[in-house]
């Protein structure tokens, strides 16, 4: 059980980070 509960948000962050790492997206500096 708790295994499961930390690999689900460290997935969720890492695709997130990746999101925000990606070169053709552009971000709002306020919104980072």
């Amino acid at each position: 059980m708790v295994s499961h509960e930390l690999k689900t948000p460290i997935a969720l962050i890492k695709g997130y980070v990746g999101t925000l790492r990606r070169e053709d997206a552009t971000w709002d500096p306020e919104f980072v």
